[in-house]
């Protein structure tokens, strides 16, 4: 389980398999400081998650607040519509773009 990481380009796809959880705080941290300053877009996919907990949230936050001076787009792609009711009430929503099924029933 953890992350895995693909660049296409200006584009660095974190895959989030299993827990998004303090166990993947280092490959997590690691990939935003390989790629920050030359990345175009980081997308977190969430296509194969399952859990997330609060340190998974303050690693967003450290994405949000790390780009927020350059032009990098940050996006959630395929949130669940368990994680995304997470997003929800920690108002991520508002914080990120999020591309999932349940922003349509929600």
């Amino acid at each position: 389980m953890g992350l895995s990481t693909t660049v296409t380009g200006g584009e660095v796809r974190l895959q989030v398999k299993g827990h998004f959880d303090i166990g993947c705080y280092d490959h997590f941290n690691q990939v935003i400081s390989d790629y920050l300053d030359t990345a175009v877009a980081i997308i977190i996919d969430f296509s194969q998650a399952d859990h997330l907990d609060s340190s998974a949230l303050g690693m967003l936050l450290l994405l949000r607040e790390k780009v927020s001076d350059r032009s990098v787009s940050v996006a959630l792609e395929n949130v669940n519509t368990t994680l995304y009711r997470v997003f929800k009430v920690s108002k991520f929503d508002q914080l990120f773009a999020i591309n999932s099924p349940a922003r349509q029933v929600s």
